[in-house]
């Protein structure tokens, strides 16, 4: 839970986890901190690492956003480095996790809760403190550097082993690890804290014969919106909710996406009920160890039987963005007359390519490739000038931006991340092409679905704001294989210079990386 002016030490190391009951060795974050001690040693994974601080906007401090080859060189072992992070304009739940590569699919990802004492919805939950959290997302057996070489050599995305709720899961023919258990007691309130850890699955959300009602989205409180169920994509902040349980009535505020809140309130008695999050994504069959219905938990009702649920799965109506609006400052960046500075189109296409028979993803035809120097290393060495594979895409500073993304040759469901700004979503991909100026939803990660979705945001007076797709195999790229759906927005560089002047120990990051032999970078 971080607090303003509070120091936090974060020390990374590896570990034996077995989340669903089969063992392997990961990499995890053994306290929570801003200083981050890198301590680890398995070479079968990443051994350096970075740490990104999802969904905290740095204005004006990019060499703190986490993101390797972005903005940083990574940490290496047996070193340290120390974030400072500005939470002064943000609240909500929000998502810690390593900003190198796919180590965050070995287990380096947790929540970031920032809680706003002026939360203008107090008034619908009682109870709001870590019992509330719930954390989903995918599991590997095998560590990611041989499942990114098998993607690298078949084109195949791996497919995950279990879905996971708030680290346990099961898998076919493995043990029966416990469901997680969510007590509750009649006439309290709870808010759930909704956080998508995922490297690659959706993961819809629901409690059997309850209605959820959103009261926040990415830390934007919106005005309350009651749904049924709720979907979120990977590196989807948290979904603030609340559950009223009376004795028999029970009303819970939940909500997911990337930082939601909601809540929902029925007549029902007291018993178990299901939380099903079931992930999607990816041709599941291909890895007979998966069965997503295994990812779910149980909500007791205080009296109710120590019994596993029998409630019925049904069919439910899944929240739309476009149905969500916020609270404070609605209204996308100069309204609908304002003519974008950059008025962006980008493609998502995939395929063969002339230089990589096997399938690839891109960006405007161009797969990114993260630069050997930190894009921000070198405009702070003086060189403005970047290959077309880094994809840097340079804006004046405070430049209104339109992006118009269209559904891929995929059918992608790509899950848009912005660092450094949250977008106002003036036409989402499900919208059925409505365009709304007055009172969009406001968020930093897009998904690509339905249609063609068009998001408008300001850059920052200062800024490095990196856009990528979520889905972390979509994203991560390497000289031998293209597949990058990322690129880089950045401001005047003379300006980024005159304003930027990280400490002596973010420039000392790169020499010590590229001295480490390759089984330590």
């Amino acid at each position: 839970m971080a607090h303003p002016g509070v120091h936090y030490d974060l020390t990374v190391g590896n570990g034996i986890v077995a989340p669903d009951g089969a063992e392997r060795n990961a990499v995890l974050a053994i306290s929570s901190t801003v200083t981050v001690n890198n301590k680890l040693t398995d070479t079968s994974m990443r051994a350096s690492t970075s740490i990104n601080f999802s969904g905290i906007k740095q204005f004006g401090r990019p060499e703190f956003d986490g993101q390797s080859f972005v903005s940083q060189c990574p940490i290496a072992p047996n070193s340290s480095f120390t974030y400072v992070l500005n939470t002064s304009d943000t609240a909500g739940t929000l998502l810690y996790r390593s900003g190198l590569s796919t180590q965050y699919s070995d287990g380096l990802r947790g929540p970031l809760i920032i809680y706003d004492p002026e939360d203008p919805h107090l008034d619908l939950y009682d109870v709001d403190d870590e019992s509330t959290i719930i954390q989903l997302g995918e599991w590997y057996h095998g560590p990611s550097p041989p499942d990114m070489q098998s993607f690298r050599e078949t084109g195949h995305i791996i497919i995950y082993d279990s879905g996971l709720i708030n680290g346990v899961g099961r898998f076919v023919n493995g043990p029966d690890v416990p469901f997680p258990v969510f007590d509750v007691v009649p006439g309290t309130r709870y808010r759930l804290r909704l956080i998508s850890n995922a490297p690659r699955a959706v993961f819809p959300f629901r409690i059997d014969q309850h209605n959820l009602t959103v009261i926040e989205a990415d830390g934007f409180s919106v005005e309350p919106t009651e749904v049924e169920s709720l979907e979120l994509y990977p590196g989807k902040d948290g979904a603030d909710n609340g559950i009223q349980s009376c004795s028999p009535p029970i009303r819970l505020v939940v909500s997911p996406l990337k930082d939601l809140r909601a809540s929902y309130q029925v007549i029902k008695p007291v018993d178990n009920y299901w939380m099903r999050a079931f992930p999607r994504g990816g041709t599941q069959t291909n890895n007979p160890n998966l069965n997503a219905t295994f990812s779910r938990a149980i909500v007791r009702y205080l009296g109710a039987p120590e019994v596993d649920p029998v409630t019925p799965m049904v069919n439910l109506t899944i929240l739309h963005d476009a149905q969500l609006h916020p609270v404070v400052n609605p209204g996308s960046p100069g309204g609908p007359d304002a003519v974008p500075d950059l008025d962006l189109f980008i493609n998502f296409t995939t395929g063969a390519t002339e230089t990589n028979p096997l399938d690839t993803w891109r960006v405007n035809d161009i797969a990114y490739v993260a630069p050997t120097l930190p894009t921000l290393f070198q405009i702070l060495h003086n060189n403005d000038s970047f290959p077309v594979d880094s994809h840097v895409i340079t804006v004046a500073p405070n430049a209104l931006i339109q992006l118009t993304m269209p559904l891929g040759d995929d059918d992608g469901g790509h899950p848009m991340h912005l660092h450094g700004a949250a977008f106002d979503i003036i036409q989402p991909g499900d919208s059925g092409g409505v365009v709304n100026f007055v009172n969009p939803v406001r968020r930093d990660i897009v998904p690509i679905i339905g249609g063609t979705a068009i998001a408008r945001f300001r850059m920052p007076a200062v800024g490095i704001l990196h856009l990528h797709c979520h889905i972390i195999w979509h994203a991560e790229a390497a000289s031998d294989f293209l597949i990058g759906l990322q690129l880089t927005f950045v401001t005047d560089p003379d300006g980024i210079r005159a304003a930027v002047n990280p400490r002596g120990d973010w420039d000392d990051l790169c020499p010590a990386y590229f001295a480490l032999p390759p089984e330590l970078q």
